[in-house]
């Protein structure tokens, strides 16, 4: 995929940019049960989230409180490192 781990957080990794992140919700929701989205209720953000055959739960936010766009798997986090907001 090209993403780099986080070398502070072994939890967190950066995509290149906001095409990236888009690309590696492509391949990983494929197949994954599609939920209803959450709202972020400081800003009224929908965020779409999917589910894994396995329970795992994922989020694609726009923003994130780092800055850009950020996929959230459990408790991992891809992170935009453009910083740039999603689009979608």
């Amino acid at each position: 995929m090209g993403y780099k781990q986080f070398h502070k957080n072994k939890n967190v990794y950066m995509a290149k940019d906001n095409k990236q992140i888009k690309e590696i919700w492509k391949d990983i929701t494929e197949g994954a049960e599609v939920l209803e989205d959450a709202i972020n209720t400081k800003t009224g953000e929908k965020i779409p989230m999917r589910k894994l055959s396995d329970g795992t739960i994922l989020k694609l936010r726009k923003k994130s409180d780092s800055g850009g766009s950020t996929i959230e798997i459990g408790n991992k986090k891809i992170h935009n490192k453009a910083k740039e907001d999603g689009d979608w």
